[in-house]
């Protein structure tokens, strides 16, 4: 199996030792019923990080379609702090294409449009691919010129090149790591690119995520735990070089990787990129020691985000964001026995139940019906954002918390 047995990118045999959240549903299958929730589709969770290419993955357990539906829960404009973003990012990548006028926009999954409508604010032609409709349905009345319901990969864009023409700029966000065969994506986007096309791929970085043990970030969604080692060699394989590297901090600490046809004349940022490597060398991607130490590490912290919730349980705790991190935390620390409920904005995913839990997910409107002391922020990455929404409901002074990068107490 990919990902379990063997390496999705460079094929070779992963190393048994791993990382295991236990058993895990898929983050996002919201279900209505508590039994639905506790009979949900579970399995292993567990990371491994290629010792030859440095690429992070997990098994293929589910099927793509199972992972993202048509009608898939996340939307990607729910939070200010991600649309303030996407108008930053297009500010960014519009000085890259060093073009103002006619410039042609594609973005990959591209959900709710979000990330799309400032290109639309600048005059720019807009397309998109979204395999869920009810997303791609509400990123049409926004003003993209097209979306196509559909998942991306070669035959598509063989499909669709003619159409879709000379395009300045595909952007992938959180995407490149949710394809479990890789190299088909990659051989797409290289279909569709010319020698004047940027591409712009954002998802979190295996650094980040060994350094901060940041492991709600690890979910059957993400099949690929991307770095600048694994990309060198996937983009070789395709024809394609990697210009530069950006950190950035979506997500707690994201990378943006910028890649041009290898017959491109933009120049790479030699700079960035070995600054990097060197980065990942030494927090220690390709040695397995440093690897080993890093899943001892992760193991330790998750017991310890276990006590926390025991200990708090009987002041009453509940969570704020029902985000693919709650179910993960949820479940890897079979502690969801101790929440009340989580309560979230946003519509689609009020009634349900946090997927493999007891946990129901409720209207922010609802906490005044509870009684609790402690509030969990599991969209850590974004938590003064829901703190801010916590004060809205005030029933008594309660205390907030985030979990990561450590288990420490928000103040407002």
């Amino acid at each position: 199996m990919r990902g379990r047995d063997f390496c999705r990118n460079c094929g070779l045999a992963l190393s048994q030792a791993c990382l295991s959240l236990g058993f895990q549903p898929l983050p996002n299958a919201m279900v209505k019923t508590l039994h639905q929730s506790l009979e949900i589709a579970k399995h292993p969770l567990e990371l491994r990080i290629c010792e030859n290419c440095g690429l992070g993955q997990v098994g293929d357990y589910f099927k793509r379609e199972d992972v993202f539906p048509s009608n898939y829960a996340y939307q990607s404009g729910i939070s200010k702090v991600w649309r303030e973003y996407a108008f930053r990012r297009a500010d960014q990548l519009k000085v890259e294409l060093r073009k103002r006028d006619g410039v042609k926009v594609f973005e990959i999954a591209s959900n709710d449009g979000s990330a799309l409508l400032p290109f639309i604010k600048m005059g720019f032609k807009t397309y998109g691919i979204e395999p869920a409709s009810n997303l791609a349905r509400a990123s049409e009345d926004i003003g993209i010129n097209k979306v196509y319901k559909n998942f991306f990969g070669l035959d598509f864009a063989v499909t669709h090149k003619e159409e879709l023409g000379d395009i300045d700029l595909i952007m992938a966000n959180n995407v490149a790591a949710h394809v479990p065969d890789i190299h088909d994506f990659f051989a797409g986007v290289a279909q569709l690119m010319s020698s004047d096309t940027i591409l712009s791929i954002e998802n979190p970085g295996l650094d980040t995520i060994m350094k901060s043990l940041y492991l709600d970030t690890i979910y059957h969604e993400h099949y690929s735990y991307l770095s600048t080692t694994a990309m060198l060699k996937m983009l070789e394989v395709h024809e394609l070089k990697l210009l530069d590297v950006h950190s950035i901090p979506l997500h707690g600490g994201s990378k943006r990787y910028v890649v041009a046809k290898r017959n491109s004349q933009r120049r790479q940022n030699l700079y960035n990129l070995e600054s990097q490597l060197s980065r990942e060398k030494k927090i220690g991607l390709n040695d397995k020691y440093r690897v080993l130490s890093f899943y001892e590490r992760a193991t330790k912290f998750l017991q310890e985000i276990k006590a926390f919730f025991e200990s708090h349980a009987t002041e009453g705790i509940v969570g704020f964001g029902a985000a693919a991190k709650t179910t993960v935390i949820l479940n890897a620390t079979q502690a969801n026995l101790y929440f009340k409920a989580v309560f979230d904005s946003n519509p689609l995913k009020q009634g349900n139940f946090v997927p493999g839990t007891q946990v129901k997910i409720l209207s922010p409107s609802d906490i005044k019906y509870f009684n609790y002391n402690h509030v969990v922020i599991f969209p850590w990455n974004i938590a003064n954002e829901f703190v801010s929404w916590v004060r809205e409901y005030p029933v008594k002074p309660v205390k907030c918390w985030k979990l990561f990068p450590e288990i420490i107490e928000i103040e407002s």
